[in-house]
């Protein structure tokens, strides 16, 4: 499991990382001093979750950094929800191992959904070297471990944000998936594995949900 810590306080970066290197076996810790590096981080490695000093988080990096959980830390003795996210004291730090079991138990758990995923994508045809079917796939995980949304479109601009792209070329993307699919696999199996009685092609809000129940 990858943990991004984002802090410029030496301290900060001195207690977590002595604590978990310590405590917590299978825990490789990055580092970043502000958001640019995170991004930078981010784009080459695949990271679990974030461990963020509060005095230089805001909100809006809910969004900057979808689909990963953050943690905030405070550098005084305080616990407290805010916002859905769950702060820990660099004072009390006991806190924190219970909260990296909890976000290894997630990561594999994902790990394995994911895996299945891809084997249910495969089974109907899709191409899993696609970028669509890529984000098929996450649009899955992301309904099943972190939101719900309201319309597809959310989805797409949610996994639009983690990629540094745009809503639009998530969709087209998804579509010509879609659209290989449709054309290589047998009917016979769209239509068993979608329930359908007509000869057309699913939609993408009708296949993450399908696989999504499946899964």
């Amino acid at each position: 499991m990858k943990v991004l810590l984002i802090t410029n306080q030496v301290k900060t970066i001195t207690i977590i990382t002595n604590y978990i290197n310590l405590n917590i076996k299978d825990i490789t810790i990055l580092i970043a001093n502000d958001v640019k590096s995170a991004k930078l981080i981010l784009s080459e490695h695949n990271v679990n979750l974030i461990i963020f000093e509060s005095k230089i988080f805001n909100i809006k990096y809910q969004k900057t950094f979808a689909f990963i959980p953050i943690i905030l830390i405070h550098s005084f003795n305080t616990a407290k929800f805010t916002h859905n996210l769950k702060y820990v004291s660099l004072d009390n730090l006991s806190v924190l191992s219970s909260y990296l079991q909890d976000f290894m138990t997630l990561s594999t758990n994902i790990k394995d959904t994911e895996e299945l995923i891809f084997k249910h994508l495969m089974q109907i045809g899709f191409n899993i070297k696609h970028n669509g079917t890529k984000y098929i796939a996450e649009s899955i995980i992301l309904l099943k471990y972190y939101c719900r949304v309201n319309y597809i479109k959310d989805i797409y601009s949610i996994i639009a944000r983690k990629h540094n792209t745009t809503s639009n070329n998530i969709k087209s993307n998804i579509l010509k998936s879609i659209n290989y699919m449709y054309c290589e696999t047998d009917f016979s199996i769209i239509q068993k594995y979608f329930s359908l009685i007509d000869d057309i092609k699913p939609t993408p809000k009708q296949i993450i949900l399908t696989v999504l129940k499946k899964v």
